[in-house]
C-alpha cells in the first residue's frame, strides 16, 4: 500500500499543478483510484493550506510579495491585504497568504531573495539615470574618478541606452511646459 500512496500522491500533484488535459485526467484517475481504496485528498495532502501573516515594507515590496505568491501556488487570490490587525488597528505592512508550509519558506526565502536584487537593480538603474543625463557637477581638483568594473561599466551603459532622451531644454523649447 505505501507503493500505491506514493503513485496517489504524484497523481495528486499533477492533478493540483498539471496543464490543461494532462491536469484533468490526472484528476479523474485520481478521483476513481481515491474512492477504490479508501483514501481522502487531505491523506494524500501532507501539509495542509494555512493561512500566514507575511510582512513588507512599502508598495514596492507589497506588489513582489503579490506576484511571489502568485508565482510559488499559482493562484494570486491566495493573497490578501490585511487592512486591521487583530488589535483593531489599520495595518499596511502585512499580508494574509493562503499556501502550505513549505510554500510559505519558499514565498519567504523569494522574497528576501528580490528585494535584496531590486535594490541592487534600482541602484545601477539610478546611476546610470545620473550619468545619461550627466546631473553632476564639474570634478574638483584631486577628485579621483570612482572605479567601476567592466562588467558593471557594460551594465550601464546598457541600461543608459534603455532611458528616455528628454531633456528639460527640448521640453521648454517645444512648449510642452
Amino acid at each position: 500500500m505505501a507503493d500505491q500512496r506514493e503513485r496517489l500522491k504524484k497523481l495528486y500533484a499533477l492533478a493540483m499543478r498539471g496543464v490543461g488535459g494532462e491536469k484533468e485526467t490526472a484528476a479523474a484517475i485520481l478521483a476513481k483510484l481515491t474512492k477504490k481504496y479508501g483514501i481522502s485528498l487531505d491523506d494524500l495532502d501532507e501539509e495542509q493550506v494555512k493561512s500566514f501573516d507575511l510582512e513588507f515594507h512599502g508598495e514596492i515590496e507589497r506588489k513582489l510579495l503579490l506576484q511571489i505568491v502568485y508565482k510559488v501556488t499559482g493562484d494570486a487570490s491566495n493573497y490578501h491585504s490585511l487592512t486591521w490587525t487583530a488589535s483593531g488597528r489599520p495595518c499596511r505592512t502585512q499580508a494574509r497568504v493562503y499556501c502550505t508550509e513549505a510554500q510559505k519558506l519558499e514565498i519567504e526565502f523569494l522574497h528576501d531573495f528580490y528585494k535584496r536584487l531590486w535594490k541592487k537593480e534600482t541602484e545601477a538603474l539610478y546611476g546610470a539615470f545620473i550619468q545619461k543625463h550627466r546631473l553632476f557637477g564639474e570634478p574638483k581638483e584631486g577628485d579621483q574618478p570612482a572605479e567601476i568594473s567592466d562588467e558593471d561599466y557594460e551594465k550601464m551603459c546598457r541600461l543608459m541606452r534603455g532611458l528616455s532622451d528628454d531633456q528639460p531644454l527640448k521640453l521648454i523649447e517645444g512648449g510642452t511646459i
